[in-house]
């Protein structure tokens, strides 16, 4: 039995080390994503079904209206997007499952890169790409006209570009370009640049640092900026990318608020379903929320433990929008597979956050850093702060925490392989210290 199990980690840790492993888990990748596609039909609804319509009317040029009126309600970034593909193609719901399919793969490789950068370790980032790889509710997010997919694929595009070895001012550019894009699809993007430089300059204060911040946040702004004048033109007034950040914040901070995504207040709904301005109706939102959070402060601080609940306990929504917009039935029999599946995926979900744990504990509180650069590699923390910050002041949902799962696969990958290192027998015959597998040609890099 002994021999069998030594032969089997030595078959697992040759397969591992395989020049092949990364295209052959990229394709594995897209094959369960197609297959999710075409087993599963799920039909836009909900916000999903406003970014499908708007992309056909963009596409159609009718521009981003609701009945031939202006709107900036939600984001205009994946319309766009959609939109493009529709100008090629034609309107297609299937067209646009296959965009999510592309993207979805490119993530998982986009991750890939991000842990092997972040830890200079070949080994964490097969180990990451082998977890996200085959990740249940974000395969499930691909068959959902959603704008968290193309969201998190322009955040690690971005992030990947600043972490180029050797930096280049049209790499900055590149990557404020790619920040641009993401804060048109989700304004939450504005800041993840912010979290990588913040870290940077803690490690180091340099005034290239900063340089390459206001360069980065310079293209930035161009992008955003003709989409700003535009809602300038049709409120009157600055709108941010989107109307219903006041609306969000509302949401969260009412006395009915619960933690989780609710309604207002009967009062606070009548006054905003009263203001017919979209604009105006943003502004007398985010003035009802402040003043709640002014006049209860102890409320919204108990309201902490509730919405970080509510953001981080589950992640299998993907699965339950699938079964809304594929029209399930209620009942035993016809809910049964997506039911096993979304216990599976809650599983898979929890195993990546418990080898998370374990990995930031191992790497950060106990002083042994298998890396070269412990601030640099916190960079996905800073992330997962920052985005849990924002969601904090704002409502939990598990939907809010899928732009971080690539981030807690990137320190489960480097957990990960720092096991399989440490069971490796040494040249002695001794097993090695616990250490992450480094690649020759990330070994003495600078990560920044």
């Amino acid at each position: 039995m002994t021999a069998r199990l030594a032969l089997a980690g030595s078959l697992c840790r040759r397969i591992f080390r395989a020049p092949a492993f990364v295209p052959f888990f990229l394709v594995a990748a897209l094959v369960v994503r197609l297959c999710w596609v075409l087993a599963v039909e799920a039909r836009p609804i909900d916000d999903f079904s406003w970014y499908y319509d708007r992309a056909v009317d963009l596409a159609a040029g009718r521009g981003l209206t609701v009945h031939g009126v202006p709107t900036a309600y939600w984001p205009v970034g994946y319309p766009l997007l959609l939109a493009g593909l529709f100008l090629l193609i034609g309107p297609s719901l299937l067209g646009a499952k296959l965009l999510n399919v592309a993207l979805g793969v490119g993530i998982v490789w986009l991750s890939y890169r991000m842990a092997k950068r972040l830890f200079a370790s070949e080994a964490a980032g097969r180990m990451a790409l082998l977890l996200l790889a085959f990740h249940p509710n974000q395969i499930a997010y691909t068959s959902l006209t959603a704008s968290e997919t193309p969201f998190l694929f322009l955040m690690l595009l971005g992030c990947l570009i600043l972490l180029r070895r050797k930096q280049r001012l049209r790499d900055d550019v590149l990557a404020g370009f790619v920040f641009g894009l993401g804060c048109l699809t989700k304004p939450t993007m504005l800041f993840v640049p912010a979290v990588f430089f913040g870290l940077s300059l803690l490690s180091r204060f340099r005034w290239a640092s900063v340089a390459r911040g206001l360069v980065v946040y310079g293209a930035l702004g161009l992008v955003i900026l003709p989409w700003c004048v535009r809602n300038y033109e049709v409120f009157g007034r600055p709108v941010f990318i989107v109307t219903s950040g006041g609306i969000n914040l509302l949401i969260g901070n009412n006395p009915m608020a619960d933690g989780g995504y609710g309604r207002a207040d009967p009062v606070s709904e009548a006054l905003i379903e009263g203001e017919k301005d979209e604009g105006a109706r943003e502004v007398l939102a985010r003035t009802i929320a402040w003043r709640h959070i002014r006049e209860n402060p102890w409320r919204t601080i108990g309201l902490v433990p509730f919405r970080l609940w509510s953001l981080y306990a589950k992640d299998v929504e993907g699965i339950y929008w699938n079964e809304l917009a594929g029209g399930a039935v209620e009942g035993p029999v016809a809910t049964r597979p997506m039911f096993l599946l979304k216990i599976l995926a809650q599983l898979y979900y929890l195993a990546i956050l418990a080898m998370f744990a374990a990995g930031v504990f191992s790497f950060y509180l106990t002083g042994r850093v298998p890396f070269p650069r412990p601030v640099q590699s916190a960079f996905g923390l800073g992330l997962i702060a920052y985005f849990t910050l924002v969601m904090v002041l704002l409502f939990g949902s598990s939907r809010l925490h899928f732009p971080l799962v690539p981030c807690f696969g990137w320190y489960a990958g480097a957990w990960l392989a720092a096991r399989v290192t440490a069971l490796e027998p040494g040249p002695s015959g001794r097993r090695r210290r616990p250490a992450l597998a480094r690649s020759r040609a990330l070994r003495h890099s600078s990560l920044y």
